[in-house]
């Protein structure tokens, strides 16, 4: 009778992967939020470069943004043509078959942000309520927040280490 009434709760007891997460990440949070960082040995304080402790970089960040003076002449003239947009003007169409030409794909849509060509690579995929979306944890944040904004869940992969 015990064993019954105890395999009854159980089952009664299941939890979603979305609960899973949920309580995951509100345990995890609440970890940091009493041991900081060391409770992770990520970052030992004694040992930061401000400290006196070894720089995580020692090379020189690339320079950003990358400018190529020879194409000057071309966005001046798009620009001042004023028919740089999608809505009056053939340069979006061009430079979406000549990109589509370069990455050898039937065609291409040009976005405004890597947020909305994210939004629409998953509109096209169908991707909607119940479903998963794998998603690499070392990324930006608009990576895992258009699957929420489709009502779906990200699922967080292990990456190469080296590559990512």
């Amino acid at each position: 009778m015990f064993l019954t009434k105890k395999t009854n709760i159980m089952e009664k007891l299941t939890i979603s992967r979305r609960k899973a997460i949920v309580t995951a990440s509100a345990g995890a949070l609440g970890t940091m939020a009493i041991h900081p960082f060391t409770a992770f040995h990520l970052i030992n304080s004694s040992q930061l470069a401000l400290l006196g402790g070894e720089k995580v970089r020692n090379a020189p960040w690339p320079q950003w943004p990358v400018w190529d003076t020879d194409a000057e002449k071309g966005i001046l003239e798009m620009l001042r043509s004023g028919r740089w947009w999608r809505g009056s003007g053939e340069f979006v169409s061009e430079f979406e078959a000549e990109y589509a030409h370069l990455m050898g794909a039937k065609r291409c849509l040009a976005t405004a942000s890597g947020t909305s060509a994210l939004l629409v690579a998953l509109h096209v995929l169908g991707v909607d309520a119940g479903d998963e979306v794998l998603v690499s944890p070392y990324t930006f944040i608009a990576t895992y927040n258009v699957v929420f904004m489709n009502k779906a869940l990200p699922v967080f992969v292990d990456t190469d280490p080296v590559t990512f």
